[in-house]
């Protein structure tokens, strides 16, 4: 099961930060929470991931695990652009390349959630997508 300190991994390696000069550990952390909050919200559930608010083990299914990434990029690049912006980052990037990779991140986290919603959707069998509803009608002239 994946926990707080993949996530954190992962998000390193996506912004070649191994030695966390670009991104502290809480401010990953708040990343990640941040975007596991919004996965909840939008698919209505209440996941919890380990290591992250005292949580010994965590229950977010394997198919969510991209989505939670790229969520808590999106935020974690958020928080740059922020800090940049505000003259306390120490990040030497052009904040319009930034804005824009932060959009691109967070329109990947949605369709991913929606991608799982989806799924969650199919797989819960209980709608028939060959069956016929019944069409009732009557015309005036039967009564």
């Amino acid at each position: 099961m994946m926990g707080l300190s993949e996530v954190v991994a992962r998000l390193r390696a996506q912004f070649f930060d191994s030695s966390a000069l670009k991104f502290d550990d809480t401010a990953l952390e708040e990343a990640t929470r941040c975007a596991l909050e919004a996965l909840n919200g939008r698919l209505g559930t209440a996941y919890q991931l380990s290591g992250l608010d005292s949580v010994e083990a965590g229950d977010l299914p394997v198919e969510l695990w991209p989505a939670l990434v790229s969520g808590a990029a999106a935020q974690a690049l958020d928080y740059a652009l922020r800090q940049q912006l505000a003259g306390l980052g120490n990040t030497p990037a052009e904040a319009e390349k930034m804005a824009d990779w932060a959009r691109h991140l967070q329109r990947q986290f949605e369709s991913q959630v929606e991608r799982a919603r989806l799924l969650d959707l199919q797989g819960l069998g209980t709608t028939s997508w060959t069956a016929a509803w019944p069409w009732v009608e009557k015309t005036r002239w039967q009564g």
